[in-house]
């Protein structure tokens, strides 16, 4: 008898104790909510599972057991995670989770991937479903390109990318003028969404009038009338700087949206400048190096751009963005915030973002506005406000939580106490 009591009063405590909530709080930090442009000081973040659950004052007993995480931030300033709106995974799957590890450590929780694979989707799944650690992920499908694609081709492929779950074709710059107008009459029809570059046979004018939501990278602005100003050029004239008052209320007219990637054009002009550019990285960023043609020989961009001229041009056409950039968000145009990394010399996954939002403030951004093209208008784009975007009740906790304020200096969005993925802290672990 004595025996069973013993028995049955270890099963009730041990059922108590699986009944205790886990919970993860963030104590007294400072929040940069990003719903609206201030600091809410010396506030409790409680997090059950992977949400949001409450903001406080003080924090109730109720949440506090032996099961409660606690994080001490003092004096430390959270927000949301960043996303990073032009990303490329490629297809060699046993770099995926070394992208990620880089991303995730410079507070990167949400990535727009560009050109997606059969590779990336099933990835996409395993993180979905939780078997492993990673950023949320939305995709375009691979590049649309041809010159010589047929209706049913067009529509063959819009089926293809709903079927292989996609949300977007990526329109490139070749694509023939008539497959382009398949896609943006009947992309919709499949629940896709038209972003990517302006095909040159398509011109800036044209794609206003289209469904294409998005332009990626400012530069695509001087390769299509009204500007026709290319790069690879021998030649020492200047872009016309006078249009862009013109160009910017256009796309405000007709709410697109920009992902101005200049950090990926400024990767380029600085090869372009040195050709002893550096080429000494620690053995995973060597990986990465290697697999996407960083280094000579492979690396054709100093070859390509050896002459004074298209230096010249270069230097032009990166002021020209830099203008752009200015105007478009004097004008309200929406901004995302992307790096085109790992695609081109140095864009290390995660840091580059940091870098692209500290170009985006060199172009007259305040900070708040640079933050935005990282967090509340990529949320906007993708659809994702539910979760993602802001600190606020009931959203997915990925949270950045810093040292010291962004919104006083944009450099500190890299001095980094702590990650928060999905409720959890991540620690560099991708198992």
């Amino acid at each position: 008898m004595r025996l069973t009591l013993v028995i049955l009063t270890v099963l009730l405590l041990n059922s108590c104790e699986n009944n205790i909530q886990k919970y993860t709080i963030l104590r007294n930090c400072n929040i940069i909510p990003m719903n609206k442009d201030t600091v809410l000081l010396k506030k409790n973040v409680i997090i059950q599972n992977e949400k949001i659950i409450v903001i406080s004052d003080e924090v109730d007993k109720k949440f506090l057991n032996n099961k409660s995480i606690i994080i001490d931030c003092q004096d430390k300033y959270i927000l949301p995670g960043f996303f990073d709106s032009h990303f490329h995974y490629g297809r060699n799957t046993e770099q995926y989770r070394l992208l990620d590890s880089l991303l995730l450590n410079y507070g990167v929780t949400n990535v727009f991937s560009f050109h997606g694979s059969e590779e990336l989707m099933n990835y996409r799944k395993q993180i979905d479903s939780g078997r492993i650690v990673g950023p949320k992920i939305i995709s375009t499908g691979r590049n649309q390109r041809e010159d010589n694609l047929t209706e049913n081709e067009v529509l063959k492929r819009l089926k293809e990318h709903q079927e292989q779950g996609y949300e977007f074709i990526k329109i490139y710059t070749h694509l023939s003028k008539n497959a382009f107008e398949v896609y943006n009459k009947k992309a919709k029809d499949y629940n896709l969404r038209l972003v990517g570059h302006i095909p040159r046979k398509i011109g800036f004018y044209d794609l206003m009038e289209s469904n294409q939501e998005l332009i990626c990278h400012a530069e695509e602005i001087l390769y299509s009338e009204p500007i026709n100003y290319l790069m690879g050029v021998d030649d020492t004239s200047e872009p016309n700087y006078e249009i862009i008052d013109t160009i910017a209320k256009t796309l405000k007219n007709h709410k697109k949206w920009m992902s101005p990637t200049l950090v990926a054009f400024k990767s380029i002009f600085e090869q372009s400048q040195d050709a002893d550019f550096s080429t000494s990285f620690n053995v995973p960023i060597n990986e990465i190096a290697d697999y996407w043609s960083w280094l000579p020989p492979k690396n054709q961009i100093p070859a390509k751009f050896a002459t004074d001229g298209k230096r010249f041009r270069l230097e032009k056409g990166f002021l020209f963005q830099k203008l752009l950039v200015k105007k478009l968000n004097e004008q309200n145009v929406k901004l995302l915030a992307g790096t085109d990394s790992p695609a081109y010399w140095n864009l290390i996954p995660g840091q580059s973002l940091h870098q692209e939002l500290q170009l985006l403030k060199s172009c007259g951004l305040d900070e708040y506005d640079v933050l935005r093209t990282a967090t509340v208008n990529p949320a906007e784009f993708l659809n994702l406000t539910k979760d993602y975007g802001t600190i606020q009740i009931n959203k997915i906790a990925n949270i950045i939580i810093l040292n010291t304020n962004p919104l006083e200096n944009i450099y500190n969005t890299t001095d980094i106490y702590k990650v928060i993925l999905n409720g959890k802290e991540y620690k560099n672990n991708p198992n």
